[in-house]
């Protein structure tokens, strides 16, 4: 990686800092960094965001369709008689 001798990085102000998980992305993505915005990246933030890196990887999960309730009759009083 071309980033490997990285230590220091700030982003603050960087419109990149507003993406959601931001800090944890860069924090999993370059692991030779020490500080990240002017604060100490720590051991538990480093396991958080490789966890939540490899979710993210992993897509969205997969869950059941909701099944959803069977709608009233839409007919009218005329059209019932007509029937």
């Amino acid at each position: 990686c071309k980033l490997s001798c990285l230590e220091h990085l700030n982003l603050y102000g960087n419109p990149c800092a507003e993406e959601p998980y931001y800090r944890m992305k860069v924090i999993a993505t370059i692991p030779s960094l020490k500080i990240l915005d002017r604060h100490d990246i720590t051991v538990q933030e480093r396991i958080r965001a490789q966890k939540l890196l490899t979710k993210l990887a992993e897509g969205p999960t997969q869950s059941k369709p909701k099944q959803s309730k069977p709608k009233a009759s839409t007919i009218s009083t005329g059209e019932r008689a007509l029937a």
